[in-house]
């Protein structure tokens, strides 16, 4: 045999090793000539020197790497199932040779000869991003069921629109199979429950764990066939990622609670904004077979910069319908500013200033929207020559240009009209209206200030945070929160074809109002609950049956499901627009006053049922967070002196206020009636009653008890003098042991003290998370009087103890008056100093191990042992055992509260001695090495806290 046949020979057998998984999972595929040099004993440079020749005569592949490596040419062609042609004989990377092949052999089909590849809607598709997506399509059509990918990149630089876009892709090529699934799964919500997150991951079968009542289905399970999209996957915990290896490696799962092995065939997608290296595990970043890097804005070409940029003021024209006139320098600016958001940030702010500027069009008559340096917010000194090299190729020499849509020159896809006609928000359509209402009530300066101001709220309550998750020229339609108005006419048209009654302007307003409210919540998840609809269907039998009508049309209309409660409201609406003709409404001795919490609430609730039905008989008290219960009692009492009611009914949203009628019915001598958790469409419900079928109260209870039979209204006054059980919950987001420990301490620390109609329950948290579920914790004849937890449930009414109050000098105080023993230990010598003596001497550092929950708790308080120690030095203090004690416990809650809520605390010194600002100084320096550690911030009322603990 010849020696050139020896070599090719020994090439051959070496490549019938790689096999298909070896494809992907091995970085150096291909052999040297060292390799051969040595299997054959034949020198080096006469290897090398045949290797190049049989590569010449198209025998081998050439990968020009260090050593370069050969391949056998026809081994590659079996695994890939592909015809390699000359071109690609020698090639840089494997990596290349596979992105090629697969993309040209996978290619989606031509539709009426355009090339449908939905990347291509992304701007830089064919440069920055090329690729990412090179790589996201291999990954995608890599048989025999693609490859687990890894998206990286800073937040806001589109990873979850290019997961959509890779399901799309991959959808079009299996056009045939009908839809794939694409499920969302934010692994942040669950990253500090192990057991939650594979609940919610895997499923569990009923029983599984308490609450578990019935099976139910995990994402895998619903991602099977598809794509599983993790979103913040660095969130997931090391035991969360080792529990899908079995997934991962074979495609196996079980069941919480189940030992039935279950198949599931899913591509995993995950995106993180962290350092994939330092934030998962080895074992697991081994089992992601590709990596892909998704671009910051600043790393993009200023050509893509600049096509980003004018795409999005292009949507903001379609939406106006005017133009937009943009300054050289307002371009500069946004070419030049460095949005920590990238694109996502970008585009918030294009649609901030263009909303701001929509002003001036409003009030000032201006033809087009305008964005010049009025709206530039920072200083720019236009130095950079790249930058203003390829603006003033655009401007030419002009000091603005017009944007609209069709302006030539600039991406703009076909796709995204489509989007327009259904976008986030008609933002500019609700200004107008807004406006037109305001002028004809307010001054031109205060109209103007009004909506600058509600400008700015919505843009920073709602705009930004959901544009970080916006791409980079699309925004996910599972975003949109409200239909356009054109859609909410042609509902409108259709409800006015199937009653046969047109809607005046009120009517119609109030109704575009509730369709606005009702979609935003269903895009939410938000699913609000039904109303005794065995009764209202009884009792309006024909409007429930044209309800049904109207329902369907705008489910299928609107692309949104119609729950009961949603049929239930409209059967109550066409009730009253049929009433609505009964002509003017008796006199009223019978008032309605709906009490509520938050600022605007009630007066909302209160104006859309007088505007239905053209009255002004229901009154609102709105409760914001910060007004008294007191207070507000004094407000209903006014209302009722100044009404002159000789019966009322109160609607309340909570049971903490079902005391008033009681309180109204002893000072003014009327009967009262208390309707608790009440909804809009109880509200229309009892103003249509009292309107056009009014009778005295005692009379009506019976027809309030039928309407509250199945639900938790209550349709009497609660009596003063009734006594409850009291009942103090404690909590922890972790489970139920922490929670059982906090209930023990506090048991142990008051034990003989506590009343016999008190008690405490431990929940876990996700039982009481909701202030709907907590109150559902308890008997009709129990209060919650208080919980102490880990995490805050936005509890309006029910005080909160958290565990570094609780913990704090204060905390056995609070409990105190909290359970109402306070009188006890007043009649009793030194009986509270003594308690609290005995409560922070049992709270040792074991047991703050015990309850920190995300941190990791060794290693927290050594750092603060360490934080400690050079604070004593360097302020030459000695601290007992009880500080230092004090200051770990509240340091290490501190550090994880701030993680936690991100929010500063506001706190001021009771006492500052005469160096109070060189301590705190000292404070905020010895803690550096924390801040940076955990990335946090200590703001000065956390400065002033540390410091008083220490001067104490």
């Amino acid at each position: 045999m010849k020696r050139k046949e020896r070599i090719y020979g020994e090439i051959k057998n070496l490549s019938k090793l790689i096999d298909k998984d070896s494809l992907y999972n091995d970085a150096e595929i291909g052999y040297s000539a060292e390799t051969v040099s040595a299997n054959l004993s034949i020198a080096r440079n006469t290897v090398s020197q045949e290797l190049n020749l049989l590569h010449k005569e198209g025998k081998l592949v050439k990968i020009k790497s260090r050593p370069v490596l050969f391949v056998d040419k026809n081994q590659l062609e079996t695994l890939l199932d592909i015809s390699i042609d000359k071109e690609h004989w020698e090639i840089k990377s494997f990596e290349e040779l596979k992105q090629y092949y697969y993309w040209e052999k996978h290619s989606p089909p031509e539709q009426d000869g355009i090339f449908q590849d939905p990347f291509q809607m992304l701007i830089g598709h064919d440069n920055s991003l090329k690729d990412a997506i090179n790589k996201a399509k291999s990954a995608v059509l890599y048989p025999p069921s693609g490859l687990h990918v890894l998206l990286s990149g800073e937040s806001g630089v589109g990873k979850t629109f290019f997961a959509e876009l890779m399901h799309k892709f991959y959808e079009l090529h299996r056009k045939q199979e009908g839809p794939i699934p694409f499920v969302y799964f934010n692994c942040s919500e669950y990253y500090n429950n192990v057991e939650l997150l594979t609940g919610q991951l895997f499923g569990y079968i009923k029983g599984a764990f308490t609450g578990a009542a019935q099976d139910k289905v995990g994402m895998i399970k619903k991602a099977d066939g598809g794509f599983l999209f993790l979103d913040e996957i660095h969130r997931l915990p090391a035991e969360g990622q080792e529990k899908l290896f079995s997934l991962l490696d074979k495609g196996t799962f079980r069941k919480l609670g189940s030992g039935i092995e279950e198949q599931a065939t899913v591509r995993l997608i995950g995106a993180t904004t962290c350092d994939i290296n330092s934030t998962l595990l080895k074992t697991f970043l081994r089992r992601i077979q590709v990596a892909i890097s998704i671009p910051s804005l600043k790393d993009r070409t200023l050509q893509e910069r600049l096509e980003i940029i004018i795409f999005f003021l292009q949507q903001e024209s379609a939406k106006t319908k005017l133009g937009i006139k943009l300054s050289y320098a307002f371009a500069y600016y946004l070419m030049t500013h460095n949005f920590e958001g990238n694109i996502g940030a970008l585009k918030s702010e294009i649609q901030y200033k263009c909303a701001q500027a929509f002003l001036n069009v409003m009030t000032k008559g201006y033809k087009n929207i305008i964005l010049d340096d009025t709206f530039v917010t920072e200083n720019i000194h236009m130095n950079e020559v790249k930058i203003k090299t390829i603006l003033e190729s655009i401007f030419n020499k002009n000091d603005t240009i017009i944007i609209t849509p069709e302006s030539e020159g600039f991406l703009l896809q076909e796709y995204n009209s489509k989007d327009n006609e259904a976008d986030e928000m008609n933002f500019y359509s609700l200004l107008i209206k807004e406006y037109d209402a305001l002028k004809n009530r307010f001054s031109y300066a205060e109209s103007r200030a009004l909506l600058e101001n509600k400008i700015s709220t919505l843009f920073q309550y709602t705009f930004y945070n959901k544009s970080m998750s916006c791409s980079v020229n699309h925004c996910s339609r599972r975003n949109l929160e409200v239909p356009m108005t054109g859609k909410i006419d042609k509902l409108i048209k259709k409800l006015e074809e199937i009653t046969g009654k047109i809607l005046d302007e009120s009517t119609r307003n109030n109704f575009y109002l509730h369709i606005y409210t009702f979609v935003t919540y269903m895009k939410k998840g938000i699913n609000p609950p039904i109303y005794n609809a065995p009764f209202i269907i009884e009792h309006y039998k024909k409007e429930y049956e044209k309800a049904q009508q109207i329902c369907d049309y705008m489910s299928k209309f609107l692309n949104i499901p119609c729950p009961k409660s949603e049929l239930i409201f409209m059967t109550l609406f066409l009730n009253a627009l049929y009433d609505s003709n009964l002509g003017e409404a008796k006199d009223l001795s019978c008032g309605i006053v709906i009490i509520a919490h938050g600022k605007m609430t009630a007066t909302s609730m209160a104006d859309f049922a007088n505007a239905l039905f053209k009255t002004d008989m229901v009154e609102a008290i709105d409760m914001p967070i910060e007004q008294s219960i007191s207070d507000t009692l004094e407000e209903l009492l006014q209302l009722v002196r100044q009404k002159s009611y000789k019966e009322l009914i109160i609607l309340v949203d909570m049971g903490s206020l079902t005391t008033f009628g009681e309180i109204v019915k002893r000072q003014f001598g009327i009967e009262t009636l208390v309707v608790k958790n009440i909804t809009t469409e109880i509200l229309l419900e009892i103003t249509k009653t009292l309107l056009y079928n009014p009778k005295p109260l005692k009379d009506m209870l019976l027809y309030f008890e039928q309407l509250s039979k199945q639900y938790t209204l209550l349709v009497q006054t609660v009596k003063l003098t009734e006594k409850k059980s009291k009942v103090l919950i404690t909590s922890c987001v972790t489970g139920i042991g922490t929670a059982q420990k906090i209930k023990t301490l506090v048991e142990n620390t008051f034990k003989d003290l506590l009343p016999q109609d008190f008690r405490i329950e431990a929940k876990e948290y996700h039982l009481i998370n909701t202030q709907e579920k907590l109150l559902g914790q308890v008997k009709e004849d129990e209060e919650i009087i208080g919980v102490i937890g880990t995490f805050n449930i936005n509890l309006l009414d029910i005080p909160f103890i958290s565990l570094e109050e609780l913990f704090s000098k204060d905390g056995i105080d609070l409990l105190v008056d909290i359970i109402g023993i306070r009188n006890q230990l007043d009649n009793a010598d030194n009986r509270l100093e003594d308690i609290t003596r005995n409560f922070v001497g049992s709270i040792t550092l074991q047991s703050l191990i015990d309850y920190l929950t995300i941190l990791n708790p060794e290693k927290i308080l050594t750092e603060m042992e360490e934080v400690l120690s050079i604070l004593c030095n360097k302020l030459k203090l000695r601290v007992s055992k009880q500080v230092r004690l004090r200051f770990l416990i509240h340091c290490c809650c501190m550090v994880e509260r701030i993680i936690i809520n991100k929010k500063p605390l506001e706190y001021k010194a009771k006492i500052q001695h005469q160096n109070y600002n060189e301590i705190l100084s000292v404070i905020k320096l010895s803690f550096a090495t924390i801040e940076n550690n955990y990335g946090i911030e200590l703001s000065k009322g956390e400065l002033n806290c540390i410091y008083e603990i220490l001067q104490q």
